[in-house]
Formats: structure tokens, sequence, C-alpha cells
């Protein structure tokens, strides 16, 4: 026999209050199967919200921002989208003020063409790699 029981929840749950031990013949899954409601785990989805879920994007995002937070970051991107130093010409600029000063200077070339006039070498390096006993590019040693 089944006894309906009531938990602090509110849910009634089924116990089984036979005196008998179960046997060979009788399970105590045989008390169960017919008295307590059969329920999912999981409730069944809501046709309207499934609809909705589909028409907007269903990819993982990142959680909506505060609107104060949202306006904020939306200046920021397109500050970021702007030109770097808006007003600056850089046809006024001098030759090599368009560059940071820092920026390593290459050597000028030891000539103009595809071919090395001393060595009468084509699409060959336009310095002499081999400096003063050291192989150097761009100003740096290369062979220690």
């Amino acid at each position: 026999m089944l006894q309906a029981l009531r938990t602090p929840t509110k849910r009634t749950l089924a116990r089984c209050t036979c005196l008998s031990l179960p046997s060979a013949s009788s399970s105590p899954a045989r008390h169960l199967s017919n008295s307590a409601p059969s329920r999912s785990l999981f409730p069944p989805k809501d046709p309207s919200s499934t609809a909705a879920a589909a028409s907007s994007f269903s990819r993982p995002a990142p959680p909506a921002l505060p609107p104060h937070l949202q306006r904020e970051f939306e200046a920021l991107v397109k500050r970021a989208q702007t030109p770097a130093a808006p007003g600056v010409d850089l046809a006024e600029l001098e030759e090599g003020q368009e560059m940071h000063p820092d920026v390593v200077k290459r050597p000028k070339p030891e000539f103009e063409g595809d071919e090395n006039p001393n060595t009468g070498e084509r699409g060959g390096p336009k310095r002499e790699p081999l400096v003063h006993g050291d192989w150097a590019y761009g100003g740096k040693v290369t062979d220690f």
C-alpha cells in the first residue's frame, strides 16, 4: 500500500507502507510504478519562446551592459575608428617626419637599379653584407 507524504516544499511523494519484504515474485518497483505520477525532469518547452529564440541570434553572447556603460562603450568604439591625428596633413611634413623618431633607419643602398655595378650581380643585396669582416644586415652584425 502506498501512503502520500507531504514535504516542506509541498511536493507529494509516494512511500510504500507494505510490511512484507520483497521476494523474487514481487519487487518494490512494482508497488511504485502505478502510484506516483510520472514527471519529466525538464519542463516542456514553450513553443512561443522557441520561435522567438530561433528568429534571434542563437550564438552565445556576453551579458548586456547597463545603458550608461553601453553609451560609453559605443563612444569609445567610435573614437577608435576615427583617424589617429585629425587635422594633420602629411604633405606639410618634411622628409622623415612622418615616422616616429625612434624608428630604426635602414642604411642607404650603395647603388640604384637591379644590377650591382661593382660585381655585376642581379637581384642581390643593395648593400654588401660583408663589411669589416662581419656579416651585417641593416647595420646589425649577424655572425658572432
